[in-house]
């Protein structure tokens, strides 16, 4: 499990293949905390100027971590380089895993509905999932 606090100029942390340069960021979508394409995942956080952001980042959340929290996005994205990052919007690798497959199944927690300033990032390997980002079985807030 890997954890990084930071100070974000910019309220977007993102969840993608760094490596990645076919990687579609998702459109912001100013009605909900989180946005997904098939190859990434984007985040809204707090500001700078409210402080810092704590991401975690793991192929396996104790369920005791998470208890409590808020589940904010369950669903898959595609990462050829097998390979998981969190990233600013400026760039900045902040965390990376490396997984077995090029297709994980990710669920984020965060501590608040709005403007979180924790978030917790689970990234396991799937077999087979279907590639539409709007497929039954995703959820958003």
């Amino acid at each position: 499990m890997y954890s990084t606090s930071y100070t974000p100029p910019h309220p977007i942390v993102l969840v993608c293949d760094y490596d990645n340069l076919d990687a579609v960021i998702p459109e912001y979508d100013p009605r909900s905390i989180i946005s997904a394409s098939d190859t990434c995942v984007s985040i809204r956080t707090i500001s700078e100027i409210d402080g810092d952001v704590t991401v975690t980042l793991t192929q396996r959340l104790p369920p005791e971590l998470v208890r409590g929290k808020i589940a904010a996005f369950s669903g898959a994205i595609d990462v050829p380089g097998r390979r998981i990052a969190v990233v600013t919007s400026e760039n900045e690798k902040l965390l990376e895993v490396t997984v077995g497959g090029n297709r994980v199944a990710l669920r984020i927690f965060v501590d608040q509905k709005k403007y979180p300033t924790a978030i917790w990032i689970e990234a396991r390997d799937v077999i087979q999932a279907p590639k539409s980002p709007n497929r039954p079985g995703r959820t958003v807030i």
